[in-house]
C-alpha cells in the first residue's frame, strides 16, 4: 500500500469520510462544511489542499496581495488567483512524508481557521470608508 493509500485510509477511519485520491483528486467537506480540493501531485510525493475563499473584485486585488504577505496569518499557507473562476483561493502544501491522517486533520482544521480570519479581515476593511470618501 503507498503512502498516500494508508493516509487515506487512516483519514478515512478516524473520520468516517471515504477520502480516496486513486485519480489524484479529491473533494471533501469537512465537519464545519467547509469544501476543500486535495489533489496530489504524479509523483505522490506532495499533496496540496485549495479552496476559493471569494471572488475577485477589481477594488479587491490590493487587499489580497497585502494579505498574501501576512505570514503569521497565512501560517505556510498563501493566497492565489483562480482565473477560471475569477476568485481568490486559499492553497497550501505539505509532503506526504510529513502527514498523518491526525496532522491531515489539523491542518484542515487550522485552513478553516485562516479562512474565516480573511474573510473576517476583508469585511472589516470593506466597513472602512476611505478618508477621501467622507463627508465633513
Amino acid at each position: 500500500m503507498s503512502q498516500v493509500e494508508l493516509l487515506c485510509d487512516s483519514f478515512n477511519q478516524l473520520t468516517g469520510q471515504s477520502l480516496s485520491l486513486s485519480g489524484g483528486v479529491a473533494y471533501l467537506k469537512t465537519s464545519n462544511e467547509s469544501h476543500w480540493w486535495l489533489e496530489i501531485d504524479p509523483s505522490e510525493q506532495v499533496l496540496t489542499i485549495h479552496q476559493g475563499i471569494a471572488a475577485i473584485e477589481p477594488d479587491s486585488a490590493s487587499f489580497w496581495m497585502k494579505m498574501n504577505s501576512n505570514l503569521s496569518m497565512l501560517k505556510g499557507a498563501w493566497l492565489s488567483f483562480h482565473e477560471k473562476t475569477q476568485s481568490v483561493r486559499l492553497s497550501w502544501m505539505q509532503g506526504i512524508a510529513h502527514l498523518d491522517a491526525r496532522s491531515l486533520i489539523n491542518s484542515l482544521n487550522n485552513l478553516d481557521r485562516v479562512k474565516e480570519q480573511l474573510i473576517q479581515e476583508k469585511a472589516q476593511t470593506s466597513e472602512t470608508i476611505p478618508t477621501h470618501f467622507m463627508v465633513v
